[in-house]
C-alpha cells in the first residue's frame, strides 16, 4: 500500500502532474531498479518514490507504504512492449531478458531508506497491554528452578520479598480478536489477580488459561465486546544476527515504550539475544520485525544488565500455544538419557564435525532410549534430522516431540554410525 502522503499532507503539483505521479512513472520507466533485475517490485518502487518526493517538497507531503497481511508482490516488468504472462518472474527465474535501455540519467542511485519505524509502531501498539499482577504471597526469585533461563542466570542476585497483596507489574500482547494474551510465565507468578490495561486506557479481569514455565510463556484471556486489535505472529526461524527489531512494553509500568537495536545472538531455539535492555515491567512486551511481525516475547532478566536483552523466540511458543489453550500445560516428550557436552578436544578425537553431539552418560532401564538400544558412551549427534550440538538443545528438542511421536536417533558408537527409533514417552515433572 502506497499514499500520496501522512495524515494532513498538501498534495504537490510540478508541470502540471502531481509530484507522486511524476516519480511513480519515473520508477515505472526503470529508475527503480537500482539492482538492475530487469524489474521493479512493488516495494522497489514504493522506496524509491518516498525519498524523492519528500525531498522535492521540502518534507511538507511524505508518502507512507507497508505491506499488509499475506505473501507475493505485485512486479512490475521492464520491457519495451507491453509484457505477456510470460515475462513474470517465477521461482525458477529471477532475471529478465528483455530490458529497457538505459541513459546515464536513469542508472541505479546508491539510495537506500530504512523502513517507516513510526508505521510499524503504530501498527502494533494496540495489541501491547500492560499487566498488573496483584500477588498472593512475596517471592524470592525471578525465576524458580525449572525456569527457561535459570541454566543462564542462576547466579543472579534474589529480589527483595514482597508483601502480601503487593502488586507488580508486567507487558503482554494480544494474538487474538477474541481476548488471548501471550506473556511470561513469571509476570503471574504467585497472581491472586490479574488485570489487563488496554492501550486505550480500558481495563479488564484477565484469566489464566495455561502456564508453562519451562519456556516462561503464560497466556492470558479477558473477555470484552470491545474491538481488539491482535499482533500478528511471524517466524522467528528466518531471524538474523545483525537484524534490526523493534521491542514494545510497558516499563516500570509506565506508558507504552518502544525501543529499536538489533539481534546480537541467537541460541538456537533457546532465546533470542539483542542489544536492548529490557526493565521491570517489559517482561512478556513483543519484539517485532521489520515487517511488523511478532518474533519472540521480551524477558527481563536482570535489573543491572545494560544494553543486553533476551527474548523467548516465538516459534518456541507456537510449538506449545495449541497444548497451552486446550490442556492448560503443555505435556512434554520423554527420552530416557542423561547426556553431558563433549569438550573440543574430545570431539576431535572422535572426529565429530564442527564438535557436534553429546556423550550417553546414562540411560534409563525401560525407558524409549534403553528400548531402541542406546547404550551409555554412545554419542547421540542427531534426532529426526536436526544436528546435536549441545545437551540443553537436545532436551528442548526432546520437549517438543508428542508423547507416542517416533524420533529417529543417530549416534556414533565405537567409530562407527548407527541408527535407532525410538517411541517418545510422557516427561513426569
Amino acid at each position: 500500500m502506497l499514499t500520496a502522503g501522512g495524515k494532513g499532507d498538501q498534495a504537490h503539483e510540478e508541470d502540471g502532474h502531481g509530484v507522486l505521479t511524476k516519480y511513480i512513472l519515473e520508477g515505472l520507466d526503470g529508475s527503480a531498479d537500482r539492482d538492475d533485475k530487469g524489474y521493479v517490485t512493488f516495494s522497489d518502487l514504493a522506496s524509491y518514490v518516498k525519498p524523492k518526493v519528500t525531498r522535492m517538497t521540502h518534507n511538507s507531503q511524505v508518502p507512507q507504504y507497508c505491506s499488509i497481511d499475506g505473501e507475493g508482490e505485485f512486479v512490475f516488468v521492464l520491457t519495451k512492449a507491453a509484457p505477456t504472462a510470460g515475462d513474470a518472474p517465477t521461482s525458477k527465474t529471477d532475471t529478465i531478458t528483455s530490458r529497457p535501455e538505459r541513459t546515464a540519467h536513469d542508472q541505479p542511485r546508491d539510495l537506500t531508506i530504512g523502513p517507516d519505524l513510526s508505521s510499524l509502531v503504530a501498527r502494533i501498539k494496540n495489541a501491547v497491554v500492560r499487566i498488573t499482577v496483584t500477588h498472593a504471597a512475596g517471592q524470592e526469585t525471578p525465576f524458580k528452578g525449572d525456569d527457561f533461563f535459570d541454566k543462564f542466570f542462576k547466579n543472579a542476585p534474589p529480589r527483595q520479598k514482597r508483601e502480601p497483596k503487593a502488586k507488580s507489574m508486567g507487558s503482554g500482547f494480544l494474538i487474538s480478536s477474541d481476548g488471548y494474551i501471550l506473556t511470561n510465565s513469571h509476570v503471574i507468578d504467585q497472581a491472586e489477580s490479574i488485570q489487563v490495561t488496554l492501550q486505550a486506557g480500558t481495563e479488564y479481569d484477565a484469566k489464566v488459561v495455561g502456564r508453562d514455565t519451562v519456556t516462561d510463556i503464560a497466556l492470558l484471556r479477558i473477555k470484552t465486546d470491545e474491538s481488539l486489535t491482535p499482533a500478528h505472529l511471524g517466524n522467528s526461524d528466518k531471524l538474523r544476527v545483525g537484524e534490526p527489531v523493534i521491542a514494545v512494553g510497558y516499563p516500570w509500568g509506565l506508558e507504552q515504550t518502544v525501543s529499536s537495536g538489533i539481534v546480537s545472538a541467537k541460541g538456537d531455539s533457546n532465546f533470542i539475544q539483542t542489544a536492548l535492555s529490557f526493565h521491570p515491567g517489559s517482561s512478556g512486551g513483543l519484539l517485532i520485525n521489520m515487517e511488523g511481525k511478532v518474533i519472540g516475547i521480551n524477558t527481563a532478566i536482570l535489573q543491572q544488565t545494560q544494553g543486553i536483552g533476551f527474548a523467548v523466540p516465538i516459534n518456541t511458543v507456537k510449538t506449545i500455544l495449541p497444548s497451552l489453550k486446550t490442556k492448560g500445560r503443555f505435556t512434554r516428550g520423554f527420552f530416557g538419557v542423561g547426556v553431558q557436552d563433549i569438550a573440543q578436544e574430545l570431539a576431535g578425537t572422535l572426529k565429530l564435525t564442527q564438535g557436534n553431539g553429546v556423550l550417553v552418560i546414562e540411560v534409563v532401564k525401560e525407558c524409549p532410549a534403553d528400548t531402541a538400544g542406546l547404550r551409555t558412551g554412545d554419542i547421540l549427534v542427531e534426532v529426526n534430522g536436526k544436528i546435536i550440538k549441545d545437551t540443553r538443545q537436545l532436551l528442548l528438542l526432546i520437549a517438543s516431540l508428542s508423547v507416542g511421536e517416533k524420533a529417529i536417533v543417530k549416534v556414533v558408537r565405537d567409530s562407527r554410525p548407527m541408527t535407532f527409533s525410538a517411541v517418545i514417552a510422557e516427561r513426569k515433572d
